[in-house]
């Protein structure tokens, strides 16, 4: 927390011309129309060095992506991404990122450029044909996640409020 404001970084990872790899863009579209004055949106993350740029000493940074876990399609995963690292098969394989999420907080480990809180979430896909539509299980979660991550920040920004 820098003084009386609060820096909140919301990262869409994924492709939105392949069907359920678009969860995290369309969050973060999502959540870039909420008028929210402690809240930054990055979707466009070309390499590493990028999302840690993004999230690097922010105070709360919510990472959205496309999971392949074996899990029902449009399952949600909450991870505390500060909290033992995550599962490397969790995230898409068949990412269309140069680094997975947990190969990118790996590098921001070692090089000490993390957020001081990180919270990923997962939507489990099962389509990623180019130019497929987004799955309706995966459709309904992008909704749920969106939601939740809202929630998350009135809390914590109620919680500043306070102090």
């Amino acid at each position: 927390m820098r003084g009386d404001t609060l820096d909140i970084v919301v990262i869409g990872l994924g492709n939105p011309h392949r069907g359920d790899d678009a969860v995290g863009p369309e969050v973060a579209n999502m959540l870039s129309q909420q008028d929210h004055p402690f809240l930054r949106v990055c979707t466009s993350m070309p390499d590493a060095t990028s999302l840690l740029d993004c999230w690097q000493g922010a105070d709360l940074c919510f990472v959205v992506d496309c999971s392949v876990s074996g899990s029902r399609e449009g399952a949600v995963q909450r991870i505390n991404g500060l909290a033992g690292g995550i599962p490397e098969r969790f995230l898409n394989s068949t990412s269309t990122h140069t680094l997975s999420v947990a190969q990118g907080l790996e590098l921001g480990r070692v090089l000490d450029r993390l957020p001081h809180r990180l919270i990923i979430y997962g939507i489990e896909g099962v389509q990623f044909s180019h130019g497929a539509p987004m799955s309706p299980a995966v459709r309904d979660a992008v909704d749920r996640v969106a939601a939740a991550i809202i929630k998350e920040i009135e809390e914590i920004t109620n919680e500043v409020a306070v102090e």
